[in-house]
């Protein structure tokens, strides 16, 4: 009887234990920085913004001939697995310079499709190298529901001995580890292929974008209907956002990288929709919410932190040590920030 109740005392210490290792060693991804540019459209694009999906950031190069020759069947793979589930955000990155008409060209020469994929460029590669801490050939972050990464590596690895070859990230169980997955839109909505480019960018959280092509006189011509149906849906989505963000930023009982999240999320959502009358009433609390303290704090370590990775970035392996260093000492300088903790992960 002791000798049970010792063990279920044993098994549930063990539990926290691995669930608190889990949560310590949780690294949130950044955010996209001035290296990494998008379509005008996508350029709301947040990583907070997408905290209620999987993000999976494929950075890829166009200089390498064999990733050229498998890069097809990989996006095919990926598309096939994870295109038709709104759930999950398939990012991609060129590292390798050339800009973004570039990068979208390569990804369209390959096969991708543009209405399943968000495609950028990042300049010198300066915000893979600050996920990565590299740059090497294609490489990937998974991002949970929660903005952590789950997972990162080389997004070329296969199924050993399968023929032909299957890709690791292209199996439904990558995703297990990223949380309950949501739809913005109606999950059982079916809208026409040319409303494709709408759904994306509601789902990615660009709704000025989205709204703004549904007011296209070719689209609300040809597609009336629908047009009116998904232009409802992404105005009451939008209200609901903002109401959610607004609850969490008021929230002083909640962590400050919560809070934080919520003000970033919220400044963007407001950005380009003044005309919305939520939108409007946000504007204030976002103008008040940045004077909060825990705001400011936030702030600070975010501004920091670009800093010190801008030297990280130019400095030699001698002085990373020191580098090193700095980051420890940002991540006790601002504790239980979102930046503070990424530090610390950065130190390591």
């Amino acid at each position: 009887m002791i000798q049970s109740q010792n063990n279920r005392t044993l098994i549930a210490i063990l539990s926290i234990t691995l669930s608190l290792s889990s949560f310590l060693s949780a690294k949130p991804m950044v955010e996209f920085g001035n290296s990494v540019e998008f379509d005008k459209a996508e350029k709301s694009l947040t990583i907070a913004g997408l905290k209620d999906k999987a993000i999976l950031v494929v950075f890829f190069q166009s200089w390498c001939g064999i990733c050229n020759g498998w890069a097809p069947d990989f996006i095919k793979q990926i598309e096939k697995s994870h295109g038709s589930n709104r759930g999950v955000a398939l990012i991609a990155l060129k590292t390798d310079g050339d800009g973004l008409s570039e990068a979208k060209s390569y990804m369209k020469s390959k096969g991708a499709d543009p209405a399943l994929w968000t495609i950028g460029s990042d300049k010198n590669a300066t915000y893979y190298k600050q996920v990565a801490g590299n740059d090497s050939l294609w490489g990937y972050a998974l991002v949970d529901t929660e903005g952590n990464i789950v997972k990162q590596g080389k997004a070329g690895c296969y199924k050993r001995n399968s023929n032909p070859r299957q890709y690791s990230l292209a199996s439904d169980s990558v995703l297990r580890e990223c949380g309950t997955l949501s739809s913005r839109l109606s999950a059982d909505k079916v809208y026409p292929p040319e409303l494709s480019e709408v759904v994306k960018l509601t789902e990615i959280g660009c709704y000025g974008s989205a709204l703004a092509l549904c007011s296209s006189p070719k689209l609300k011509s040809k597609f009336r209907q629908p047009v009116a149906e998904i232009n409802k849906e992404i105005i009451a989505i939008v209200d609901k956002q903002i109401i959610d963000r607004a609850t969490i930023l008021q929230n002083k009982e909640l962590a400050g990288p919560d809070r934080y999240d919520a003000y970033k999320e919220l400044t963007e959502i407001i950005k380009p929709l003044r005309s919305i009358a939520s939108a409007r009433k946000a504007s204030s609390l976002v103008s008040k919410s940045k004077m909060d303290p825990v705001i400011q704090k936030e702030i600070r370590a975010e501004a920091a932190y670009v800093k010190l990775m801008k030297r990280k970035q130019k400095a030699s392996e001698r002085d990373m040590p020191r580098i090193n260093s700095e980051f420890k000492k940002l991540s006790k300088q601002y504790p239980g920030t979102k930046y503070g903790t990424i530090a610390a992960a950065e130190s390591q």
